[in-house]
C-alpha cells in the first residue's frame, strides 16, 4: 500500500499536478482582480501580462514566478516548451494568491532550460474539482533586431584615429575555409567549416591595427585572443574580398561544433574602430547517403474552407507546387505522393491519407508530409490543438479536424519508415476562429510548438514557418506563402552552398530556409526546426551547376 501510495505522488509531480491551500477547511477559491501575471526574479520584481517578453539572451534566464490571482488552487498544471515543470516547480499560497515557481537549476540542470530563440510558457489552473479552468501563455523570444548571424558597429576613436586609418566601406568580411583550402565568403551564420578567416580592409598598411577576438562555445567555454597579418590584396588568401589590392588585415579562428560567438573589435593601438558580434554554427560534414527504399509523401493544402472567414491565399498553390516538385524533380514516383487541396482535403481524406496510404511505407523508405493551411487550438480546451480540414466544424473540432495527437500516432504507430520529414506551414492567422481574450494570451497560437514535439524520437525532422508569436505570412508578389517559397528555391538549388555538389540535402535546406524567410520578411517571420537524429546530409533534390540560382 504504501509502495502504491508512493508511485501516485510520484507520478503527480511528473505530470505537473500539484495541491496547494490555505490554512483552514472551506475556504472558496476567489479570483482576485486581473489576471495570471509572470515574473522573472532575475530581471526583477515586475509582472508581465499573458503575451510575448524580448528578453536579451533568454537561454540565461533560471527562475520564473507564475503569480495565480487566487486563495487557494485545487490543480496548477505550467509547461515550459510543452513540457510538465513538475520536477522543477514549487508552489505555494500566500495570503492573497498562489506562487507557482519553476527553477531550472533544480537537479544540477539536466531537465529543464531555455532556448536562445522563442519559448513558450503555459499555465492551467483548476481552482477547484469541477470548475472551469484558468490559462495563461506567454512567450519569452530575444530582442526583434538580434536575429542576424551578423552585426556591425563602426566606432568613431576620441582621438580621430577612425580618419587616420578608415577601413574600407564593407567593414569586417568574413569568409569560410572550404575542404579544397579556397576561401569562400560566408553569408549566413552556418558552416561546416572548421575555420574562418576574419578581414580588414585599410588605404594603407597600420602596424598598430590588429584584430582582438573574444569567442565563446557551447557549456560556457570561452577564450580571448589577438590575431592578424598583413598582406596586400593580390597575395591575400581571401581572393575576392582582397581584389581591390588594398593592404588587408587577416587572421583566423577555429570553429567548434555546434555553437560559436565571436565578438571582434578592430583596434587601432587601444582605440577600437569597430565591433562585430559573429553568431556562428558549425555542423559536422557528411556525405550525402542515398535513400535505399521508396520515397512516400503526403502533400495537403487548404485555402477554401467550408467554414466562414478563414480562407487563405495560397496554401493550395503551395501544395501543388510542392507535389510538382517532388514528381518532377525529386525522385519521388507519381503513385507514391497523395496530394489533397481544398475541397478534397476533408477530413476523412485526410486520414485516410495519413493512415491508409502511409501505412504501405518499409523501415528503409523515406516520408515527407507537407501541411498548409490552420493550425489551431481548441476553442472550448486549449489543452488539444487541431488541423483544420476543408469541412472541419468550428464547433466540432473534435469531430471534424485532425487533432494533434493524431499526428503522433500516425508517426509512431503507422509509418514504418525510419526516416520521416514533415514541413508545416501553418499557423497563417494567430486568431483564426476568434478565440482568446486581451488577458490570457489565448491569441499565442502554440500549434507549431507542440508540432515540433513530433520530432522527438529518432529519424524525425519538423521544420515549421513561424515562431509562437507570429503569423506564417503570404505575398501577392510571390503568389505562395514566403515559407513554401523559401522551400521551393531551396530545393531547386539556391541551398546547395555548402558543399556546392549538385545535391541539396536536408541539413542545406533547413539552413537555407533560416536565413531565406527573415530576409523576405523584413524579420517579421523565423522558421523553426526539431530533429532527433535525423541524417542531416539525407539528399533531398539532385541539381545542375550551371543552372543553380543563388537567390
Amino acid at each position: 500500500m504504501r509502495t502504491a501510495t508512493w508511485i501516485v505522488l510520484l507520478g503527480m509531480v511528473l505530470a505537473g499536478l500539484w495541491i496547494s491551500t490555505t490554512p483552514g477547511e472551506g475556504v472558496e477559491a476567489t479570483l482576485s482582480p486581473g489576471t495570471i501575471q509572470l515574473e522573472l526574479p532575475e530581471l526583477g520584481t515586475q509582472r508581465y501580462a499573458p503575451g510575448v517578453l524580448r528578453v536579451p539572451e533568454p537561454e540565461n534566464i533560471r527562475r520564473l514566478v507564475l503569480h495565480i490571482p487566487l486563495t487557494r488552487i485545487h490543480q496548477a498544471f505550467p509547461k515550459i516548451n510543452t513540457i510538465g515543470t513538475g520536477l522543477v516547480q514549487t508552489i505555494r499560497a500566500r495570503q492573497d494568491e498562489v506562487l507557482c515557481e519553476i527553477n531550472f537549476t533544480l537537479h544540477q540542470g539536466r531537465y529543464y532550460a531555455l532556448s536562445a530563440a522563442d519559448n513558450t510558457v503555459e499555465i492551467k489552473v483548476v481552482p477547484k474539482p469541477g470548475a472551469d479552468p484558468l490559462y495563461a501563455k506567454w512567450v519569452i523570444a530575444p530582442p526583434k533586431e538580434p536575429q542576424a548571424w551578423k552585426t556591425h558597429q563602426r566606432l568613431e576613436g576620441g582621438d580621430g584615429s577612425l580618419a587616420r586609418t578608415e577601413m574600407g566601406t564593407e567593414g569586417l568580411v568574413v569568409l569560410e575555409e572550404l575542404e579544397d583550402g579556397r576561401l569562400s565568403r560566408l553569408d549566413k551564420g552556418v558552416t561546416t567549416a572548421k575555420r574562418v578567416f576574419l578581414q580588414a580592409r585599410f588605404p594603407r598598411r597600420e602596424e598598430s591595427v590588429s584584430l582582438r577576438i573574444h569567442w565563446t562555445g557551447e557549456e560556457g567555454a570561452e577564450r580571448t585572443f589577438s590575431a592578424g597579418s598583413w598582406s596586400s590584396g593580390a597575395g591575400g588568401k581571401g581572393g575576392k574580398a582582397a581584389a581591390e589590392g588594398l593592404p588587408t588585415l587577416e587572421g583566423d579562428v577555429d570553429l567548434k561544433l555546434g555553437q560559436n560567438r565571436l565578438d571582434v573589435e578592430v583596434m587601432h593601438g587601444y582605440t577600437a574602430l569597430s565591433r562585430s558580434t559573429l553568431r556562428i554554427y558549425r555542423r559536422a560534414p557528411s556525405a550525402p547517403t542515398a535513400v535505399v527504399g521508396e520515397k512516400w509523401a503526403v502533400v495537403i493544402g487548404i485555402s477554401n474552407y467550408r467554414a466562414d472567414g478563414i480562407n487563405l491565399r495560397y496554401a493550395d498553390r503551395d501544395a501543388e507546387a510542392i507535389h510538382d516538385f517532388l514528381i518532377e524533380k525529386g525522385g519521388f514516383r507519381p503513385e507514391r505522393v497523395r496530394l489533397l487541396n481544398n475541397q478534397h482535403a476533408t477530413y476523412q481524406e485526410i486520414r485516410t491519407a495519413l493512415f491508409s496510404f502511409l501505412a504501405g511505407t518499409q523501415p528503409e523508405d523515406m516520408v515527407l508530409i507537407f501541411l498548409a493551411g490552420h493550425g489551431v487550438q481548441d476553442t472550448t480546451n486549449p489543452d488539444n490543438y487541431f488541423f483544420l480540414a476543408h469541412d472541419s466544424q468550428v464547433g466540432n473540432l473534435g469531430g471534424t479536424a485532425i487533432p494533434m495527437w493524431d499526428l503522433g500516432n500516425v508517426m509512431d504507430y503507422t509509418i514504418r519508415a525510419q526516416r520521416i520529414l514533415i514541413f508545416a506551414d501553418t499557423c497563417h492567422s494567430g486568431a483564426a476562429l476568434g478565440r482568446g481574450g486581451p488577458n490570457d494570451g489565448k491569441n499565442l497560437n502554440f500549434f507549431n510548438k507542440y508540432l515540433e514535439v513530433l520530432a522527438r524520437k529518432k529519424g524525425r525532422l519538423v521544420m515549421t514557418a513561424s515562431q509562437a508569436h507570429e503569423s506564417s505570412l503570404e505575398t501577392t508578389k510571390l503568389a505562395h506563402g514566403v515559407f513554401t517559397h523559401s522551400i521551393l528555391l531551396g530545393l531547386a538549388g539556391a541551398a546547395d552552398d555548402n558543399p556546392a555538389d549538385g545535391v541539396v540535402t536536408a541539413g542545406e535546406l533547413v539552413d537555407y530556409i533560416q536565413a531565406k524567410v527573415p530576409a523576405e520578411t523584413e524579420g517579421e517571420q523565423h522558421p523553426s526546426y526539431s530533429e532527433q537524429g535525423f541524417d542531416m546530409s539525407l539528399p533531398l533534390a539532385y541539381v545542375r551547376h550551371e543552372k543553380t540560382s543563388k537567390h
